[in-house]
């Protein structure tokens, strides 16, 4: 029989696909020898966070994220296998390990411009994975009034008595996770809640109700009962989410997320029975937000992203005239579009001066004659005159106004000249005003056609 610790080894490096460099590594800086036994030292992984820089500002030709996954005392964990998720599809993005640093990096692909939410999730080192045929369901506890029947491919429970309602319970969970499972309810009615979630403290004694979740809030119908149907919950620090992974429906609980917490099968109402079965639960990071560039969009990250990107407005890429000292140009998290923050431009009460903020654009002689759209998301605080304008040769060849007092798309087309090389845009506060007028901007896209 092999040494324990030697065949828990082999065992890593084969289920994790380590190669002759990564095995070097763990070879190297996790393992130890004592009397002749080999210990393997990999921190255990307790915690994945996304740390992917700029709130995912990125272009539609690649994207890059970023995971971190610590053990406890936050120490690195080395060779993690960790999956990046979108959250809106479930669709996997892309695998990496960890390195040293506990890192891992993916770059990805994408068509089109587009706003959606990742996560990072641990991959193979799953807290709890029922794989269907295995049905490891021994760790999990129920009222004595719920019967377990273990089949091939699936587990079937059923109230073996009188009582109105059963439940079904998970290991105690923490923190942020994705559970995953297959459910087939063999009666009952479209609003009997099936699954949930329960508060309990450190040792799993529950504290107040199911947090549960019912066939009819995913749009399904009566003709679904006696069917498989595949479901993901994600539990994150302010929201408890079920997905249908079947038809792409999904259902929010506004529930902050507790400290501990069970999963919960539950037999409730007119529903006596159910199958389910490839229940997985892995731990996974908070959700980000990508925000994704339209490849026909020639501005930088950082006029599009109105500054998020570099996060300083004294920058080459911006052209701001204040007009008055009184007057700023600053970075707002009041509003936002994209990311986290948007432009301020503000004109001060009675300044003589009338402040603006743009960019300039020089383009090649073959551009002339073609249409240029300049589009943003703008509002101002005053109904005061204020204008997206397309300037060449310091002559105003296109303008629009900005009128709405709400975050709205504004949109200026002209074609290009052809006596100069240089388009200038600005965004623009018009006013004598006795008052302050702030004008907020962001996703600002300018194309050619």
């Amino acid at each position: 029989m092999p040494n324990p610790e030697t065949y828990n080894l082999r065992q890593l490096i084969n289920n994790h696909f380590f190669d002759r460099d990564q095995t070097k590594e763990i070879l190297e800086n996790f393992v130890t020898v004592n009397n002749g036994v080999l210990h393997v030292g990999l921190p255990e992984p307790t915690n994945i966070a996304l740390t992917t820089p700029n709130n995912a500002i990125t272009t539609a030709d690649m994207g890059t994220l970023k995971a971190k996954v610590t053990g406890a005392s936050n120490v690195n964990c080395y060779g993690v296998p960790v999956e990046f998720v979108n959250k809106k599809t479930q669709k996997i993005l892309g695998y990496g390990l960890t390195d040293l640093n506990g890192e891992v990096y993916h770059n990805f692909r994408l068509d089109d411009a587009d706003i959606f939410d990742v996560q990072a999730r641990l991959s193979q080192d799953y807290l709890f994975n029922d794989f269907g045929m295995l049905n490891n369901t021994h760790t999990w506890n129920n009222n004595s009034n719920i019967v377990r029947e273990i089949y091939e491919d699936h587990t079937k429970i059923y109230l073996d008595d009188d009582t109105s309602y059963g439940y079904l319970c998970s290991p105690v969970l923490s923190g942020f996770v994705d559970i995953d499972f297959k459910v087939k309810l063999n009666d009952g009615a479209i609003n009997d809640t099936f699954c949930g979630l329960f508060t309990t403290d450190s040792s799993g004694t529950v504290s107040g109700a199911l947090n549960g979740f019912n066939l009819g809030q995913l749009g399904l119908t009566s003709a679904d009962i006696g069917r498989w149907v595949d479901f993901h919950i994600g539990v994150l620090d302010d929201t408890i989410v079920l997905l249908c992974k079947d038809t792409g429906a999904m259902v929010k609980l506004s529930h902050t997320c507790p400290s501990y917490y069970i999963f919960s099968f539950a037999l409730t109402g007119t529903l006596t029975s159910l199958d389910f079965k490839g229940v997985k639960i892995n731990k996974c990071s908070d959700d980000l937000t990508m925000f994704v560039k339209d490849k026909t969009n020639f501005v930088n990250h950082n006029i599009w992203s109105c500054c998020e990107y570099s996060k300083t407005i004294q920058s080459p890429d911006l052209n701001v005239q204040l007009g008055s000292p009184n007057n700023s140009l600053t970075i707002s998290n009041e509003f936002h579009m994209i990311g986290e923050t948007c432009l301020d431009l503000l004109y001060k009460a009675e300044s003589t001066r009338y402040p603006f903020f743009g960019f300039k654009y020089y383009y090649p002689p073959e551009y002339a004659g073609k249409t240029i759209t300049v589009t943003a998301y703008a509002f101002k605080t005053h109904d005061v005159n204020s204008s997206l304008i397309l300037n060449s040769a310091n002559e105003n060849i296109k303008s629009v106004a900005i009128n709405s007092q709400t975050f709205q798309k504004v949109s200026c087309t002209s074609v290009i000249p052809e006596n100069n090389d240089l388009l200038e845009i600005r965004f623009v506060i018009w006013s004598n005003q006795s008052s302050d007028v702030h004008l907020y901007v962001d996703n600002i896209t300018a194309s050619i056609q």
